[in-house]
């Protein structure tokens, strides 16, 4: 079987080297979404979600004040929020490498 041209299975970015990376603003998020959130935190608390991950209370406790709130109080995903879930993602996204065990 003939191999494929690397012009037809390559992907590049056209980019501009003098031009210095950009943050994108934070998004708003709508009021179904941060539903969705709120419930997804909910059921991973509730199935003990945070004994897999290594020191969670550390790592999640911008998200428990989310956790308490009443009914009355408005569920807020502010930028404290955004920065503490970014290495929770991170952390979610590499699995820990399993290897046997070896002698000595």
């Amino acid at each position: 079987m003939p191999r494929l041209s690397c012009d037809l299975v390559e992907h590049r970015l056209p980019m501009v080297e003098d031009f210095k990376p950009f943050k994108q603003p934070l998004h708003r998020m709508s009021v179904e979404v941060k539903l969705q959130v709120k419930e997804e935190i909910v059921r991973l608390v509730k199935a003990k979600f945070n004994l897999f991950v290594a020191n969670s209370a550390g790592k999640v406790e911008p998200f428990s004040s989310l956790l308490k709130l009443k009914d009355e109080e408005k569920f807020r995903w502010e930028e404290t929020h955004y920065r503490a879930f970014d290495p929770v993602k991170e952390y979610l996204a590499k699995p820990p490498m399993l290897i046997p065990p070896t002698r000595g």
